[in-house]
């Protein structure tokens, strides 16, 4: 305490600002460079789907998007989507919403697990061979 401060007033430090969390993107990208991109797992099918979110807004502030905005992106890009498309881009909005707040954590895995990806694809294949093997 100083010297001429009057007694029982201790001397307050200033408050220490409090950021938000970054995200695992942000640390990687602070460690690595700006533009450092994750690798991402491979697509089998659907990429139009990704595009089409892409196009759409993935969400709609800190909501998934809904049905006015995918009849926006309807109306103006020409695209008709079927009922399927439409849920499936609900859908994917919603868990983009959702992996985006669970990736807050600093200590949040991908979200996927590569080991794991590597045996579905083997069980695939052993299926498919299988599968020839008894129509021969």
């Amino acid at each position: 305490m100083p010297e001429d401060a009057a007694p029982g007033h201790e001397e307050r430090r200033p408050a220490r600002k409090r950021s938000r969390p970054r995200s695992r993107l942000q640390r990687l990208r602070a460690q690595f460079g700006e533009d450092f991109q994750p690798e991402m797992p491979p697509l089998q099918c659907g990429d139009h789907l990704l595009h089409y979110l892409e196009q759409a807004g993935p969400t709609a502030g800190d909501d998934p998007i809904g049905h006015p905005e995918l009849q926006a992106f309807q109306v103006n890009t020409g695209i008709v989507l079927t009922e399927w498309e439409a849920s499936t881009l609900r859908q994917l909005s919603k868990a983009l919403l959702a992996e985006s707040h669970r990736a807050t954590d600093p200590n949040c895995p991908a979200p996927w697990d590569a080991a794991r990806e590597a045996q579905v694809l083997k069980a695939l294949s052993v299926r498919d061979a299988m599968r020839n093997l008894a129509t021969m």
